[in-house]
C-alpha cells in the first residue's frame, strides 16, 4: 500500500514543532542567573548599576554631563 505525505501539513507540523522548541528555551533560564544591569530612578537623577563589576553611572535629569559615561565605583 502506498502512503502518500501532504507536504503543507508536513511543513507547518516543523514549523509549529521549532516554535515550540525555541519557545521553551527562550522560556528557560537559570535560577541563579542574575541580571548584569539594574536601573533605578529619581526625580532628579537616574542611576545604572553593572552588577558584575560593581560600576555606577548617575546622571542628573536635565543637566548635560559628559561625566555620566564614564564608571563611577
Amino acid at each position: 500500500m502506498k502512503e502518500t505525505f501532504d507536504f503543507k501539513s508536513i511543513l507547518l507540523g516543523a514549523i509549529l514543532a521549532a516554535g515550540l522548541f525555541l519557545a521553551f528555551g527562550a522560556a528557560h533560564r537559570p535560577a541563579n542567573q542574575t541580571r548584569r544591569f539594574k536601573i533605578e530612578a529619581s526625580d532628579r537623577y537616574v542611576y545604572i548599576l553593572d552588577t558584575t563589576t560593581g560600576q555606577l553611572w548617575e546622571k542628573y535629569v536635565g543637566a548635560r554631563n559628559k561625566e555620566f559615561a564614564e564608571p563611577k565605583l
